[in-house]
């Protein structure tokens, strides 16, 4: 009888260990699952924070494209404008 009990404690520990290795293996399954779920969205944050930086630099860079134009078409009226009055005091 005391036999049996040591063989069925010794059989009750095995079984434990077994199961707590299998819980052990869950467990790491799932942190690598989790930590390649993180990165990926990680990766998928630091893309979108990129492709939003280069829309704003190239926004930046046409609205000044814009101003450049919008100062030049100024400097070529206020050119014009000034040699027209040069040919009016011309004729006067």
């Amino acid at each position: 009888m005391l036999d049996n009990a040591k063989e069925q404690a010794i059989e009750y520990l095995h079984t434990r260990k077994e199961e707590v290795h299998d819980m052990k293996q869950g467990l790491d399954n799932g942190m690598r699952g989790a930590y390649k779920a993180n990165q990926s969205e990680n990766l998928s944050k630091a893309d979108e924070v990129k492709n939003n930086l280069n829309s704003l630099k190239n926004q930046y860079t046409e609205h000044k494209r814009a101003e450049q134009r919008d100062l030049i078409e100024k400097c070529n009226a206020q050119k014009q404008f000034e040699k027209d009055l040069d040919a009016k005091k011309e004729r006067i």
